[in-house]
């Protein structure tokens, strides 16, 4: 994971609790990240609710495209806090970067569309910014954060701003097949039927054009994520179709945690960087 560290693959055991797993992941990333500097940052908020934070993570020059970061974390928890990696990555490589948080199921109440409804305040401030370029966002989401822009580009389609592009990231595009363990989650945020509102119904009744990539770990639970995406991209009902990239190495927690650690550019984000470069020159 960096350039004198050994390289560290936690694979995703099906049968290990859930929090035993994130404690894992993010063990193994947490003494590197300290040593490594960070970019310039500062903590903006954006809505009402004391939960609407974001972080702003800057570079030199003016018209940088900006990236948006959304947390994963089952609706439930995660931080911005655990993510500066995630700016401070997309600042070294031209870009401003932002880590928002969200409303969360519990604590604040969270209910769908309510992730996306969140995204939408944070774009509305971001955009009236002097450092941000609002002709070239990108949103990027995690697990549940790519189901808040999912929400957010194609459920909540007359609000939002122009995005240029969508990176999804190990998106759980339904919850048939979801560990029951998390059912109770499920049916605060999203209703009593949580397979009546996911992401692959939220696609086919959108004519959302935002270009996508879909970027897949390849240690991630087939069942809850890894097949549910492939179904998502089969029932795409607009051009451009999307893009797959395969994060060889990766669990479902992996990438985020594991960016801007000082290894050399991977076969994920090589990829990734060049789609990102593409649409901002028009080319998807």
């Amino acid at each position: 994971m960096a350039g004198s560290s050994p390289v560290v693959k936690i694979p995703l055991d099906p049968d290990q609790p859930f929090l035993e797993a994130v404690h894992e992941t993010f063990a193994a990333c947490a003494a590197v990240h300290a040593q490594r500097p960070k970019a310039q940052h500062s903590e903006h908020q954006y809505g009402p609710h004391p939960r609407q934070k974001l972080d702003l993570f800057s570079g030199a020059g003016a018209g940088r495209p900006l990236v948006v970061f959304i947390h994963g974390g089952g609706f439930d928890r995660g931080d911005k806090s655990m993510y500066a990696n995630v700016g401070t990555f997309f600042v070294d490589r031209g870009y401003t970067a932002a880590n928002i948080n969200y409303r969360l199921v519990g604590e604040h109440g969270a209910k769908y569309p309510s992730g996306g409804e969140d995204i939408g305040l944070a774009l509305q401030w971001l955009s009236s910014h002097e450092s941000v370029d609002a002709s070239k966002i990108f949103l990027f989401g995690t697990s549940a954060g790519a189901f808040h822009a999912s929400t957010y580009l194609w459920k909540l389609s007359s609000e939002h701003a122009r995005v240029a592009g969508f990176l999804c990231a190990n998106l759980p595009a339904h919850f048939r097949n979801s560990d029951p363990g998390r059912s109770q989650t499920l049916i605060a945020y999203l209703g009593s039927d949580p397979s009546l509102v996911d992401a692959i119904t939220m696609r086919k009744a959108s004519r959302d054009t935002t270009p996508c990539l879909l970027l897949v770990s390849d240690h991630d639970l087939e069942a809850e994520v890894t097949k549910p995406m492939e179904e998502l991209a089969e029932v795409w009902p607009t051009e451009p179709k999307p893009e797959r990239v395969i994060m060889a190495g990766h669990n479902h927690f992996s990438p985020a945690k594991a960016l801007n650690l000082g290894s050399p550019l991977d076969d994920w984000t090589i990829p990734t960087l060049a789609w990102m470069k593409s649409v901002e020159n028009g080319g998807r």
